[in-house]
């Protein structure tokens, strides 16, 4: 690799810290390539994005980047970056996931809105569930007062309804 190639990835992965709201470190020595491809996959499907480089290169373009300057020390062995383009939960956790059926996929540590997780830290984050589902969540519980006035307002009508049957009645 000559300097212009080293100096394109280094500007290309800083421009992929700068755009993407996570990333995260792994060690994929022992994978194979088909492991690799289905993990990819995987990834994509949530908006995920698995870079292989250099790790002197991926340092130099952590440290250009102020949003995950922790990443520089972690940095070691045969390591890729994931990263994460808008659901970084659902990326966290298809890495969880995938590191539980494969072995060789560790994941070492990741950064998200500027802090900085450790292993146990991503998981916590993969336990996370997706904004589909906290959203709808949120709108469960905006619904529940709602519900129940509508419910109190049919309940209430119906025996108003009853009375004025028993009353004809009585008449």
């Amino acid at each position: 690799m000559n300097r212009q190639q080293k100096e394109f990835v280094i500007q290309d992965l800083s421009q992929k810290f700068s755009n993407n709201e996570a990333a995260f470190v792994v060690k994929c020595q022992g994978l194979t390539v088909g492991e690799l491809h289905q993990l990819r996959m995987n990834l994509s499907s949530k908006g995920g994005e698995l870079k292989v480089a250099k790790n002197r290169l991926v340092r130099l373009a952590v440290l250009s980047n102020e949003r995950c300057s922790g990443l520089d020390s972690v940095m070691k062995g045969q390591t890729a970056v994931v990263f994460a383009k808008s659901d970084f939960t659902g990326v966290a956790k298809v890495l969880n996931d995938f590191s539980k059926g494969h072995e060789a996929l560790e994941i070492v540590a990741g950064c998200c809105e500027s802090k900085l997780f450790d292993k146990q830290g991503v998981k916590s984050l993969a336990s996370i569930p997706s904004r589909e589902v906290l959203l709808s969540r949120l709108c469960g519980v905006l619904q529940a007062p709602i519900v129940k006035v509508a419910w109190i307002v049919s309940e209430v009508s119906k025996q108003k309804s009853g009375e004025v049957a028993v009353q004809q009645q009585e008449v």
